[in-house]
């Protein structure tokens, strides 16, 4: 038996499911990677395993509750588990989590969820410390889309923090652990049991009457953004709340105040939104926050997920100017293109990719990041393919590639002629995990090029370690490649 939490040991079978290795561990249950038999494919296993009502028997399987007084409550916690199953079951957003399957046994229950091979949020920030803009948003604006589809079912998540953001491999962002999920009729008072997280919850869930609602994940999405702007997690909402009635200042100071000229201001200005601590000062849905998101100009989205037809005038003048590198038509027809799956905001992620590259592959993939759905992603890049193949003739201001000529990404395991090591497949998928960690979706395209133009394993790894902005985080990226 495993020591942490009295987990599951690895190998354990759970009908065709094998557990293995623990992925998280929470107060109402355990998350473990695991292997679908039938299928043959890796999945997420959560067994209900409440810390300080439940234990596991001798058998190193079974679960029951530790007294006869400790029933009640984990009974009522398994009802709420098997409720998480069907909540999640609702939806098919990018953005959350899918449940595949239920499971009752050994006196207790499993979800089978999708696994999702990346990190939490909250391990991703203790590296990077806080985000860039284009970064933050392109997390941003896919959970919006994924929290309009679970309010839009009268569900709300009330556990928003950055250790329930996971984001996979390609940087793309998945919101997990709805146990705190209950159905709520918004706009009306609700007795629900308090589950509350210190700086990430709003006044409202201190109350087990307190008027929740979507504001209600909008407070928790809003202390996120500031751990992810600030480095810190925000004041917890009591202490706020009493040092106001007190006429003492606000102890969270906005993160307009602390960052201002750092990011813009329309983004500092949504997140103090959503971390004010009166529920009527809050944004009421995800479409309010949405257009007043950088780059939307005031125009609301007339529908979460919906398509938003971009107007002509998504593509500015100072956008063009600060990106010299490409051609006025191609950004407004890239910009048209990415808005008719993210809206308006599709003008500033195009400003701040251009001006990072001047690779047409190189941005379609880095903007791909920004769509909420992977049917979406598929077709924005398609909707690039022409484009990518014209790169040479629509490409402009590029210097001539450092080797004319290129040879394929899949080379021999041997030394070089120079005694060099040789850059290996091996060498390649390495370079592109480590990396994205560090730059996010761009990787994949960045090693692609790199691996393209690169004589050894050193000289690659040395490309690619000078996209990295972080001088420490570079050094870091090397030593984990021990070229």
């Amino acid at each position: 038996m495993s020591s942490i939490h009295h987990t599951l040991a690895s190998g354990t079978r759970i009908d065709c499911y094998e557990v293995g290795r623990v992925l998280g561990v929470g107060g109402f249950g355990v998350t473990y990677q695991g292997y679908d038999h039938t299928l043959s494919c890796d999945v997420a296993i959560k067994e209900y395993l409440p810390s300080g009502v439940a234990l596991r028997t001798g058998d190193g399987i079974t679960v029951v509750p530790k007294s006869d007084q400790d029933q009640e409550f984990y009974s009522y916690g398994l009802d709420r588990f098997l409720e998480e199953a069907r909540i999640l079951a609702k939806f098919r957003e990018h953005s959350i989590v899918r449940v595949t399957r239920f499971l009752e046994g050994n006196g207790t229950a499993y979800l089978i969820m999708d696994y999702e091979d990346g990190q939490p949020l909250n391990a991703y920030l203790k590296a990077q410390k806080s985000l860039s803009e284009g970064r933050l948003l392109s997390i941003l604006i896919p959970l919006l889309h994924g929290l309009g589809e679970v309010h839009s079912k009268g569900y709300l998540h009330r556990d928003i923090k950055p250790g329930n953001i996971y984001l996979r491999r390609d940087g793309s962002p998945v919101l997990l652990d709805f146990g705190a999920a209950r159905q709520s009729l918004v706009g009306q008072t609700q007795a629900v049991t308090s589950m509350v997280t210190p700086g990430y919850a709003p006044i409202e869930q201190y109350n087990t009457t307190g008027k929740q609602g979507p504001w209600t994940d909008f407070y928790g999405l809003g202390a996120t953004l500031y751990r992810c702007v600030t480095g810190m997690s925000p004041a917890g909402a009591p202490d706020r709340i009493m040092a106001l009635q007190a006429g003492d200042a606000d102890p969270l100071v906005p993160a307009s105040t602390l960052y201002g000229g750092q990011y813009s201001d329309a983004l500092l200005h949504v997140i103090d939104w959503m971390l004010q601590c009166n529920v009527a000062d809050r944004p009421a849905d995800v479409a309010a926050i949405l257009a007043e998101l950088p780059g939307a100009s005031g125009t609301a989205m007339p529908g979460i997920g919906s398509a938003v037809a971009a107007s002509p005038d998504i593509s500015t003048d100072s956008m063009l100017r600060s990106s010299t590198q490409w051609r006025r038509e191609q950004l407004e027809n890239i910009t048209h293109e990415l808005a008719t799956h993210i809206g308006p905001m599709a003008r500033v992620l195009v400003k701040e990719a251009s001006a990072k590259t001047s690779d047409i592959g190189v941005l379609y993939e880095m903007l791909a990041g920004s769509i909420p759905s992977a049917e979406g992603q598929q077709q924005f890049l398609k909707a690039g393919t022409q484009l990518v193949r014209e790169a040479d003739s629509l490409r402009v201001n590029t210097a001539p590639p450092s080797h004319p000529t290129s040879r394929p990404v899949s080379v021999p395991p041997s030394a070089s002629i120079s005694g060099a090591p040789r850059l290996t497949d091996e060498v390649v998928i390495r370079a592109e995990e480590q990396l994205a960690g560090y730059i996010g979706p761009l990787a994949k395209m960045i090693v692609r090029r790199a691996a393209t133009g690169s004589a050894d394993a050193r000289q690659f790894v040395q490309a690619l370690a000078q996209e990295i902005d972080n001088e420490k985080d570079r050094r870091k990226f090397l030593a984990s490649m021990k070229i």
